[in-house]
């Protein structure tokens, strides 16, 4: 259980991190499409965090479901692009922060989220997803070397597809593989194997 935990837990973090992680590649590459497809893959797994503490701690508050939340992620996206030749306003100033600021609180409610699955039952998982979501934090803000990124990256893909194969999600699989060449993890690969053959 513990290990199952742990490769769940890993899983689900490092799939959250690298979702924002390419949310921000799009957006800096100016493509609203996918970078909207991005925030509302975040939104889902940030809302799925959250209703599974609020379950931990028997608390009878209910949550929109993820899909009520991609909703409403789309529809601040869409309500973006049509403002966008509007005249500057209060509405427009809202709905433009929204959209630029969603994935970054969908952040930081899977990372208090996670502490709190860590800290109400299940402590194996709460802290493999907050390190993950936590070590997205410390790429973004660039205290992280890329030559380290790639191998703790290596490692969350590796979980993700062992993950995705536990419990029979074939896209699990499709995710991590494209997670694995949109990182570019052919190198780090291929370091891990020489230096494990090499002993």
């Amino acid at each position: 259980m513990l290990i199952q935990d742990v490769v769940i837990g890993s899983a689900v973090g490092f799939t959250q991190s690298t979702n924002k992680e390419i949310e921000n590649k799009y957006k800096n590459a100016g493509d609203r499409t996918l970078r909207t497809v991005f925030q509302i893959f975040q939104v889902t797994f940030a809302s799925q965090f959250a209703t599974q503490a609020l379950q931990l701690s028997r608390s009878t508050v209910q949550l929109p479901t993820a899909m009520t939340c991609g909703l409403i992620t789309l529809g601040i996206a869409v309500a973006d692009y049509m403002l966008q030749d509007a005249e500057a306003g209060l509405i427009k100033s809202a709905v433009r922060y929204a959209h630029n600021h969603i994935g970054t609180l969908s952040q930081i409610v899977a990372l208090v989220s996670s502490l709190a699955i860590a800290v109400m039952g299940s402590p194996a998982l709460g802290l493999a997803s907050a390190a993950f979501i936590a070590y997205g934090l410390a790429v973004r803000g660039r205290y992280i070397t890329d030559e380290y990124k790639k191998y703790v990256d290596l490692t969350g893909v590796v979980a993700m597809g062992a993950f995705s194969i536990m419990t029979g999600n074939i896209m699990g699989v499709v995710g991590a593989i494209f997670a694995y060449k949109l990182l570019k993890l052919d190198q780090a690969f291929a370091n891990v194997g020489r230096r494990l053959f090499a002993e």
